[in-house]
């Protein structure tokens, strides 16, 4: 018996799919399936899908198409330094700061002791700001987020051609 080294999978991870998913009811589990399946067989999967939560956990390359046209073709880090735009920085201070000076950015959320503040990627880095901040105030903690992966593809979509480029 041949084995396929291709599995395609057609919109959700679909719990209704009785030969893929014959004992087990929760998404979770379909997902870690399908990771042990790639691993353990070294078999591509293909999926068609608009859940980007569930790609990103799979997958470690993304096709973008539009209009019958592959628009992006790579990792989903590289999506995020090219398109993701904005970035969360959350700062945990030793103190509560009424204000605090910013190189750049703005703090979107204010907690006392802790903020959150949210700046382009082309105003500067990660690091810069933490630097900047770390010499005016004690810092206790600070997070990184990144834009959601489906708020970046919706960015992409909404604005035609990636970047004027077709891959």
């Amino acid at each position: 018996m041949r084995r396929s080294a291709i599995i395609q999978l057609e919109f959700e991870l679909s719990p209704f799919d009785p030969c893929l998913f014959a004992f087990c009811n929760r998404r979770k589990d379909r997902i870690r399936i399908l990771q042990n399946t790639n691993k353990e067989r070294k078999i591509t999967l293909v999926i068609t899908s608009h859940d980007m939560a569930d790609i990103e956990k799979l997958c470690s390359r993304v096709i973008i198409i539009d209009k019958g046209r592959i628009i992006y073709q790579g990792d989903f880090d590289e999506i995020r330094h090219l398109y993701g735009k904005q970035r969360t920085l959350e700062v945990e201070f030793a103190e509560s700061y009424k204000e605090i000076a910013l190189p750049f950015g703005m703090v979107t959320k204010d907690e006392g002791m802790k903020k959150a503040i949210t700046f382009l990627r082309e105003q500067g880095t990660a690091i810069d700001l933490i630097t900047a901040l770390g010499k005016r105030y004690q810092i206790t903690d600070v997070s990184i987020q990144e834009a959601e992966i489906e708020a970046i593809i919706r960015e992409i979509y909404e604005g035609g051609v990636v970047k004027g480029q077709v891959v």
